[in-house]
């Protein structure tokens, strides 16, 4: 990785990852592969030592612009679960089934502990901000603990 800074242009080049607030004046210049503007949206479900039982999880204000680019469900034990996600504007709060973002490839896991996609086939990926995201368990057999991550890019 480099940084360079001449005659008021800071010069960036390489792999960058940046937490918090950066301020730059002049011309900057950025090459190589910054994360600066990756964010994930997520929740966590858990229904102590009993099993996830189908149903709403819970809603996320998005406080920003993004596109989602990728899901991820994570779970504590090999099993069965179909999430689907549905959006609103706040105005519009609470999201329905109606408001499904994810088609008719609603993510899921399927005997086994994980899964992972950044395809998002028949997706609507675009989120406004101040947006609410609600996560729901349409089915779930085993399982006790459940994370829903949204991957997306600030927009």
């Amino acid at each position: 990785s480099k940084l360079s800074y001449t005659n008021d242009n800071l010069n960036l080049s390489g792999d960058f990852r940046a937490t918090g607030n950066i301020y730059v004046s002049g011309s900057p210049v950025l090459t190589g592969t910054t994360n600066a503007y990756i964010r994930t949206i997520g929740l966590t479900v858990s229904s102590g030592d009993a099993a996830i039982a189908p149903g709403i999880k819970g809603d996320i204000m998005v406080p920003y612009s993004c596109v989602i680019n990728e899901i991820t469900l994570l779970t504590d034990i090999t099993g069965n679960f179909l999430v689907d996600i549905w959006k609103t504007s706040y105005a519009n709060f609470p999201p329905t089934s109606g408001n499904t973002i994810t088609g008719s490839a609603p993510p899921r896991i399927s005997g086994a502990i994980k899964y992972q996609d950044s395809t998002l086939a028949g997706w609507t990926t675009a989120v406004t901000g101040g947006d609410v995201i609600r996560f729901n368990v349409n089915s779930a057999t085993s399982g006790t603990r459940l994370h829903l991550l949204l991957k997306c890019t600030v927009t």
